[in-house]
């Protein structure tokens, strides 16, 4: 393990994280632009919009409820018309993020009508079914449409919401709890896009901000997306008590919306209309390229759903481990191929550094451990997002002292290392300070 305590070089660890891991999304979306995936995807959205007009046509109640949600999710069209018939009518290719947001309202649709008839009451177990495992949860979702999972009383993971009235604000350059009117949601609290954006704040959320043009390695992807403010989450702050925020500050990962809802019903939508028992499940990568790629939600909440739901068996940073495994008997779609050559460029990528940070008593970083290539068998381990992981982290400081990162590390034998490490910063702050520069130069981190 190595260990820095200089916050710029840490700062630039977390902004390079942002970058890389929405150049992974935008790769994958322009390959989920073209081909079969492409073709599938495409070919699913239209079949369901087809279905939605023909129920409307059949149930006035369905069609007076779907009218409803086309005038409340006006912005998930990208067509003029901002109807399911408009997309219909619409000649030019769907994109994959256009696809995404129009299963996003398939589901509300589904959500809505769940009490209409047999077939949507039925559709809508299947989807809490996605979000919550199945079985137990899709049955009594079925049977109590209000039915709250287990996931969302704290069992699984932590959304814990603060009480209304409260929201966080810049104050004095900190962000700080203050009475206010904000809407609160689960594990994140809806601010203002101007006090969240902020220049004010750059020093508070250095990587919160808009990612600096040298950041992106990509020509095409600088002159697409910088200056550029992504979409969803843009207008929340994930709660300090989130399970999935904790993991996000101890991995020194981007902060998002918590863990993604909208990506298990994309996964929903993908198994009843894309036919994915058939043949490769690919395309069940799908939110990684839509839902990352705007910026709806960071890459681990959606790559924590897929996980849970048995999609993918993610470990944080080590991205290879997102691509659904082949099943048995099943041809694969000549794109695995580009799609694995996308995933091993991430993980390979210089600005991939396998952290661990430890904050101080005031919520403000104080270090950054580093693990070595040696090390990465057990570093990937530490950071599978499995089952086995959430109760490690739901009972964590929010901000990881230094202590939480050792108890981490002593799971999977590295805390000597650590230790090792911390103990050279600390034996001589001003002879450590450059010697400690010098061995993170060798490393190519400073």
């Amino acid at each position: 393990m190595l260990y820095t305590s200089d916050i710029p070089t840490i700062q630039k660890i977390l902004v390079d994280r942002v970058a890389l891991e929405q150049e992974l999304a935008f790769n994958l979306a322009a390959e989920f632009s073209t081909g079969e995936l492409h073709r599938r995807l495409q070919a699913a959205v239209t079949t369901a919009f087809k279905f939605l007009v023909s129920c409307s046509t059949s149930n006035a109640v369905v069609e007076q409820t779907v009218a409803r949600l086309e005038r409340e999710n006006a912005f998930l069209f990208h067509t003029s018309k901002k109807t399911v018939t408009g997309v219909l009518e619409s000649t030019a290719p769907l994109t994959p993020q256009q696809c995404g947001n129009l299963i996003r309202f398939y589901g509300e649709v589904i959500d809505s009508c769940a009490s209409l008839s047999t077939f949507f009451t039925s559709e809508r177990a299947k989807q809490i079914g996605w979000r919550y495992g199945g079985g137990g949860e899709a049955f009594k979702a079925n049977t109590t449409p209000s039915h709250v999972a287990k996931a969302d009383k704290g069992m699984v993971w932590q959304k814990t919401p603060t009480k209304k009235g409260t929201s966080w604000q810049n104050v004095n350059g900190a962000w700080t709890k203050v009475a206010s009117t904000a809407e609160v949601s689960g594990g994140r609290i809806r601010v203002k896009a101007g006090e969240f954006f902020g220049k004010d704040t750059k020093t508070a959320n250095p990587y919160y901000d808009l990612i600096p043009g040298g950041l992106f390695q990509n020509d095409e992807l600088r002159r697409l997306n910088v200056g550029t403010k992504f979409g969803g989450v843009m207008v929340w702050k994930i709660e300090d008590t989130s399970t999935i925020g904790k993991i996000d500050r101890t991995f020194g990962l981007p902060y998002g919306a918590d863990i993604s809802g909208t990506t298990t019903d994309n996964l929903y939508f993908l198994t009843g209309w894309a036919d994915i028992s058939s043949g490769d499940p690919l395309l069940m990568m799908l939110p990684l390229a839509a839902i990352v790629g705007e910026y709806h939600h960071s890459l681990l909440e959606v790559a924590a759903a897929m996980t849970l739901r048995k999609v993918v068996n993610y470990s944080i940073g080590f991205y290879t481990t997102l691509m659904p495994k082949l099943p048995g008997g099943k041809t694969a779609l000549d794109q695995r191929g580009t799609i694995q050559t996308i995933l091993s460029a991430a993980e390979n990528d210089l600005r991939n550094k396998h952290v661990l940070i430890h904050y101080n008593r005031t919520n403000q970083i104080a270090g950054c451990f580093l693990a070595e290539a040696s090390e990465y068998d057990l570093f990937k381990k530490l950071g599978t997002i499995d089952i086995s992981m959430w109760p490690r982290f739901n009972g964590m400081n929010s901000y990881p002292q230094e202590d939480d990162i050792m108890r981490l590390l002593s799971e999977v034998g590295l805390v000597n290392a650590a230790l090792s490490s911390r103990r050279g910063a600390l034996r001589n702050d001003a002879a450590q300070a450059v010697s400690e520069a010098a061995r993170l130069a060798r490393h190519g981190l400073y």
